[in-house]
């Protein structure tokens, strides 16, 4: 019995081993595939961390020139910035600087303008103080040679003069000639007042008398020289009257057309002088209304 269980016993354990040592026998057949398997997948695992190795480092490199990258942006952007406000300053700078060359340009225009202004009224009153020079240069010489004249007369009466008569009865009245004479000298001292006087004595007194016209044309003369025209107009059209052709009728035409001048009537001035060229023609009254006449200016300034 116990020699039966033994047996039992025995086989099922000599078929287990049987199996192991198959089993070894294959994993010793195997073993050295797959240790060259293993070494295989080893070099290839290697290979894959080398390679995530060099990705990882790529990467890092990639992350440091991107942090780079955004930082030269960032930069940029700053430098931008700042350059967008220096062109902003520099813009409103440019503007401030044309703003203030126009105002200086304006500046310049108005004071030039003020200037021009300042220079013609200057010129204005020179060409004014010329003019009234020029009218007391003429006064001067009509007054020389009214002067001239006078003294020429007065020489001329003193030498026709009679010589003075013992008084025999009631005293004479003054002659004519003296009486002319006492106007004379008073014109010529410049008692102007005095001789008109004298002078309309004398007319009123001798009005046939040969010196009559004279006298009233040295009435309007001085009416003439104190620029009473209108009244000095009067004056010689009364001497015309007195004497058309006497010894002062060149003189006292020439006078008249001056006056109605002064009167702003040259067409009336033009018609007197005309009678003066008709009537007297080679007289120096004549010459100077000549030239009045061809050169529009007054012949009082040519002598």
């Amino acid at each position: 019995m116990a020699i039966r269980m033994k047996r039992a016993t025995t086989g099922p354990t000599r078929g287990l081993g049987s199996r192991t040592r198959g089993l070894r026998l294959a994993l010793a057949a195997l073993l050295p595939g797959l240790v060259l398997w293993a070494g295989c997948a080893g070099r290839g695992v290697a290979r894959v961390e080398q390679g995530l190795g060099e990705l990882r480092g790529e990467l890092a490199t990639l992350g440091r020139a991107q942090a780079e990258l955004r930082d030269t942006q960032t930069g940029l952007r700053d430098a931008q910035a700042a350059l967008a406000r220096e062109m902003a300053e520099v813009r409103e700078a440019l503007q401030a600087a044309d703003a203030r060359a126009r105002e200086g340009l304006r500046e310049q225009e108005r004071a030039r303008t003020q200037a021009l202004a300042s220079l013609d009224a200057a010129l204005g009153r020179i060409q004014e103080v010329e003019a009234r020079l020029e009218a007391v240069r003429g006064s001067v010489v009509r007054l020389e040679a009214t002067l001239d004249a006078l003294r020429d007369e007065l020489d001329r009466l003193e030498a026709i003069a009679p010589p003075p008569q013992p008084q025999t009865g009631p005293p004479p009245t003054t002659p004519p000639e003296q009486l002319y004479v006492r106007a004379l000298d008073r014109y010529r001292a410049g008692e102007f007042g005095q001789a008109v006087l004298d002078f309309e004595e004398f007319v009123a007194k001798f009005r046939s008398h040969p010196l009559a016209g004279n006298a009233q044309y040295w009435i309007g003369e001085a009416f003439f020289l104190h620029r009473d025209f209108q009244q000095a107009v009067v004056e010689f059209r009364k001497a015309l009257d007195l004497a058309p052709r006497g010894e002062k009728s060149p003189d006292v035409l020439l006078r008249l057309g001056q006056a109605y001048r002064a009167l702003k009537r040259p067409e009336r001035a033009r018609e007197v002088w005309e009678q003066l060229l008709r009537d007297f023609p080679m007289s120096e009254a004549a010459r100077r209304a000549r030239v009045a006449l061809r050169e529009g200016r007054d012949p009082g300034a040519d002598k």
